[in-house]
């Protein structure tokens, strides 16, 4: 059984950028889509950009627009930033359901040239490059160039730069000074705001079938949300570990301490970086945490929390905790609080009501 089979759920909430996942337009992710959106039916004055924190949503928008149906616009993604010009042309052409008996630069850029020739004002090209932050300074200005021969007389070529902010600084560079000028729209995706991060995991439940007060005690999600620093993608990660906490022990909720206990494993294992560098690492922590409460499965005897503790997880961690004072550190000791049943032979496992206590609503999709 899934965890989000016990929770009565259709799917997994929390999942990675999808074109099938569920999307939470706050009000700074649909100022993020009106900013991608001008690329695609805006005055051709220059190049559109868009940028935020790893993990703010940047690619579930763009995944938003291309589902949406908008008249005489061919848009191709190149989500690969670190090819070659050549190869994002590669990857550009079929998109556009563009074809050349040659396979050279030229080749290409020849059979762009003649759509745009062809259709003049009556259609438009518009090309997202994703991540764009990780492109090389050459691809950067090759890109620079097909903006300049794609908006030339009555052409409509119109180039999408999406990435984090580095992207911003990296443009201030002299070598990239002319792309930076040609710019002419910019949007910025900014952290959720705590009412925003509370809509933003109701959504997602929603879609699922559920709501948060079916998953969540009062205030542990309120716990789990005040280390995600309002980023979707910490939400994630910090959600579906303590769903399957729970999952793992047999509770029907996710607790508040539970809550805790997830939230203190998050801070130890990334303290207060900033950026892509914390995302990774918590990415790694989320996993090692499932990886131990699995063993609660694997080895029915062992208590999941027990087997926190005997990876050092829960114990004499040393943690932030955010007061209205300020940020003060804390040591924590291990409390297992793992309800045990005896068991003949004066052995005790774990109260497990297990996944098949709980009724069963199977996948829909």
């Amino acid at each position: 059984m899934e965890y989000y089979q016990y929770f009565l759920l259709k799917g997994s909430p929390f999942q990675p950028a999808s074109p099938r996942n569920a999307v939470y337009f706050s009000p700074t992710h649909l100022e993020g889509l009106t900013t991608l959106e001008s690329g695609l039916t805006g005055e051709l004055t220059g190049l559109t950009m868009l940028t935020g924190e790893a993990g703010t949503g940047k690619t579930t928008l763009i995944y938003a627009l291309l589902q949406r149906d908008y008249k005489r616009v061919r848009i191709a993604r190149v989500d690969d930033p670190k090819l070659s010009f050549l190869e994002m042309l590669q990857v550009i052409m079929p998109q556009l359901n563009l074809y050349t008996a040659g396979n050279t630069k030229i080749d290409y850029l020849k059979t762009i040239d003649h759509l745009l020739d062809l259709h003049g004002k009556d259609e438009r090209i518009a090309i997202i490059i994703d991540e764009a932050q990780v492109a090389s300074d050459e691809v950067l200005d090759e890109l620079r160039l097909l903006s300049n021969r794609g908006q030339q007389d009555e052409r409509r070529l119109q180039l999408i730069l999406v990435g984090q902010p580095e992207l911003v600084e990296r443009l201030k560079q002299p070598q990239l000074r002319q792309l930076n000028q040609r710019i002419s729209t910019r949007g910025m995706l900014r952290p959720l705001t705590p009412r925003e991060a509370m809509l933003y995991v109701e959504c997602l439940l929603s879609a699922q079938g559920s709501k948060v007060s079916a998953i969540f005690e009062p205030r542990a999600l309120e716990r789990l949300l005040a280390v995600s620093d309002g980023i979707p993608r910490k939400i994630n990660m910090l959600c579906h570990t303590a769903m399957m906490a729970a999952f793992y022990q047999g509770d029907r909720k996710v607790s508040v301490g539970l809550a805790r206990k997830v939230a203190k494993e998050y801070l130890a294992s990334v303290g207060r970086m900033k950026g892509p560098s914390a995302i990774r690492i918590a990415a790694i922590a989320s996993t090692a945490i499932a990886a131990l409460l699995l063993a609660g499965v694997v080895f029915p005897n062992a208590s999941p929390l027990r087997m926190l503790n005997r990876a050092g997880v829960l114990r004499g961690l040393q943690t932030e905790k955010v007061s209205p004072g300020g940020i003060q550190r804390e040591k924590h000791q291990s409390q297992p609080q793992a309800k045990v049943n005896p068991e003949p032979g004066g052995s005790s496992a774990p109260h497990h009501q297990g996944p098949a206590a709980m009724p069963v609503t199977q996948p829909k999709g």
